[in-house]
């Protein structure tokens, strides 16, 4: 029987070879061309896994919920996450018409309104209305909400400029005196001359004055001295109202409230 060569259908005899490059299917490698090849295989790269340090091969994974650092996304998961995004909100300048994103400020000026005070701007603000006066506050009933004027009359005491007359006869009201208690005392200076008379209306005390010098309220009772006549009268504490019905050249000042 004659010896067929061998193929990759059939059993036959092979010549060997030590090639390490060849690409015949009729030669057998010998130990040699093994032992080259597998020496340049085990220098070669070995594959490892993938991490954040270092280069490796890697799974591929299409969950959207993962929180793994050693999965790599697929084309699917990516998609499914652009158009989760694709649907949210689109920031936007917030106006008094809408809601949106917005600047912070702290200016006390600025008429803006695109701009967000700052705390420092509201406190700003704060601080210099707790130095203002209420505009509902009121002096003697004047209205605060612009400047105002007083006169002596406002507050309840005249000068001896503004109480002036000269050859004429005048109302006057000079103040509201409130007695709390019995030793109260109210001291008023009259300079002028010599006479005096009073009379009482609805529990309200009226003097008609000559150019008196002193009057006092002492303990609840009117003590009325002048250089030409003297009377007194007993008065319950409460609200007592001096009033000038006439006045003839009479100059006066109130010199002491205890």
């Amino acid at each position: 029987m004659a010896l067929e060569d061998a193929s990759t259908t059939k059993k036959g005899i092979v010549q060997l070879s030590s090639a390490t490059n060849s690409t015949s299917e009729s030669l057998a490698a010998t130990p040699k061309a093994v032992k080259a090849a597998y020496e340049l295989a085990n220098g070669k790269y070995t594959a490892q896994d993938a991490t954040t340090a270092q280069k490796g091969i890697v799974q591929l994974s299409s969950a959207t919920n993962s929180t793994s650092e050693m999965l790599a996304a697929t084309p699917k998961s990516v998609k499914a996450a652009y158009d989760l995004a694709n649907g949210k909100y689109t920031a936007q300048d917030a106006t008094t018409a809408q809601k949106g994103i917005v600047q912070l400020s702290s200016a006390t000026n600025s008429a803006s309104e695109t701009l967000a005070a700052t705390p420092k701007a509201v406190k700003a603000a704060n601080d210099n209305a707790n130095g203002r006066v209420p505009s509902a506050r009121k002096v003697n009933g004047k209205a605060l909400s612009a400047d105002i004027t007083l006169t002596p009359k406002d507050i309840g005491t005249l000068n001896s400029t503004t109480m002036s007359f000269s050859g004429g006869a005048g109302w006057f009201k000079l103040a509201t005196v409130t007695m709390p208690q019995a030793s109260s005392v109210v001291s008023i200076t009259l300079i002028g001359g010599a006479d005096l008379t009073w009379g009482h209306l609805n529990r309200q005390v009226y003097l008609n004055l000559f150019c008196v010098q002193v009057m006092v309220i002492r303990r609840g009772l009117l003590v009325l001295y002048g250089s030409a006549h003297r009377q007194g009268l007993q008065i319950l504490p409460g609200s007592i109202h001096l009033v000038i019905l006439t006045i003839f050249t009479l100059q006066s000042e109130i010199m002491r409230l205890v």
